[in-house]
């Protein structure tokens, strides 16, 4: 954990979006901007939860446990943002003050016309809190708790919390949003599991990233199919097992110290024999990069933080003959 939490340090990236949050969090707390309100996936939302969830843990023996209510539609409308940094805000405290056990988040819903009402429980089996420290925790206009209540007051919430000392701690996030489309999370997992039954067992998938942290979140991402999976951090490195070992896929992050992933891809195919196809990883998802590094050269795009739909879709582009 201690090489991961260095990572995320010395990652400019997400030091910039680690300052934009906190900035965004002022605002809110002076009401000086809007809520960033838009389409989004619900389901997509607490995958995500639950990939940063687990690299919080470290070392600890603790399990995250997510569990949709299958009845809530896919895509809503609201501060998708910010309902995920209050969430995650709570959850890295369960974390912080459990040892072991498991934490349970549940998400039900209760429809009415065309709005959704959202509650999210975060109940962990930590040591808990008496009377007192529970309204001492809530009294605080400092720190993560205190930021939750301002987001979830900017977002016309509530949030409410109930303790065991020596037990649990549970908290309850309610917010309301509108429902865009009212197909079910039940009908997506559905499509999902017969969208992503393949095996890829023999083939072999070279990733690179100078970030650790994105490294093993990929890595998750492509065990199911069962590939053989390498992993490292630098152009240098890449070259180098390139050297020794045939692929039949490479993941290439673009934003890379040193060689950039487009000096890499640009210097393996100089080699005419070379094959092997290569496809960029970026944040840059701004409307016309797809196809501005498809004529760069590289034979396809993901956009980051990578989507298991997409994922898919270039594993059988590539892999699944």
């Amino acid at each position: 954990i201690l090489s991961d939490i260095k990572n995320i340090k010395t990652s400019s990236n997400e030091i910039l979006s680690i300052i934009d949050n906190l900035l965004d969090t002022s605002k809110i707390e002076k009401q000086a901007i809007k809520k960033e309100e838009k389409n989004y996936n619900l389901f997509k939302l607490f995958k995500e939860i639950e990939e940063t969830s687990k690299e919080y843990l470290g070392n600890k023996e603790i399990k995250i446990d997510i569990n949709l209510d299958k009845n809530l539609p896919v895509v809503l409308y609201g501060d998708e943002r910010r309902i995920k940094d209050a969430i995650l805000k709570i959850v890295n405290n369960s974390i912080k003050y459990t040892n072991e056990g498991i934490i349970n988040i549940n998400v039900t819903g209760n429809k009415k016309e065309s709005i959704e009402l959202l509650k999210v429980s975060i109940k962990d089996s930590g040591k808990g809190m008496n009377e007192k420290e529970l309204n001492e925790v809530l009294k605080r206009e400092t720190g993560g708790i205190s930021s939750v209540r301002k987001i979830m007051d900017a977002l016309s919430g509530k949030l409410e919390f109930e303790s065991k000392e020596n037990e649990y701690t549970l908290a309850t996030l309610s917010f309301n949003q509108k429902i865009v489309e009212d197909n079910k999370i039940r009908e997506l997992l559905t499509k999902n599991k017969k969208a992503e039954e393949f095996d890829l067992t023999g083939k072999r998938i070279l990733v690179v990233d100078d970030n650790r942290l994105n490294l093993k979140v990929t890595d998750r991402l492509l065990r199911p199919y069962n590939a053989l999976t390498i992993l490292v951090e630098s152009g240098e490195e890449c070259l180098s097992v390139l050297k020794e070992s045939k692929f039949d896929l490479i993941l290439l992050d673009q934003m890379m110290p040193g060689m950039s992933g487009m000096d890499i891809m640009k210097k393996l195919k100089e080699d005419k024999k070379f094959d092997t196809p290569i496809v960029v990883l970026t944040a840059d998802a701004m409307k016309g990069q797809k196809e501005k590094y498809l004529s760069e050269g590289y034979d396809d795009y993901m956009s980051k933080p990578i989507d298991k739909q997409e994922l898919s879709r270039v594993l059988k582009k590539f892999l699944k003959k």
